[in-house]
């Protein structure tokens, strides 16, 4: 299995968009770190399930928040590049 490593910008997202879920309320955002680390171990147990997305980047949706996880696969590592809100243009990220 390979290691999954999230780069820098990927998690300021995630820090984020904790933040702001537990202004929402006490506790979402440690939920929603949660369901983060959930969706890591699956996509290092089985990469295939998750589409092909944009510039070559495959995407892997959080089930309970409207987020992606957009990641490479190289052949030392999984590489997590951003924490993206679902209604957030990809071609607006930085390079």
């Amino acid at each position: 299995m390979l290691r999954v490593l999230v780069l820098p910008p990927a998690r300021a997202e995630m820090d984020a968009a904790r933040r702001w879920y537990d202004q929402q309320m006490d506790g979402l955002g440690v939920r929603f770190l949660a369901e983060i680390d959930h969706l890591i171990r699956r996509l290092a147990e089985n990469l295939r399930a998750f589409p092909l997305s944009h510039n070559g980047l495959r995407r892997a949706l959080l089930r309970r928040f409207p987020y992606a996880l957009f990641f490479r696969v190289e052949p030392e590592a999984i590489y997590i590049l951003a924490c993206a809100h679902n209604h957030r243009d990809p071609a607006t990220w930085p390079r």
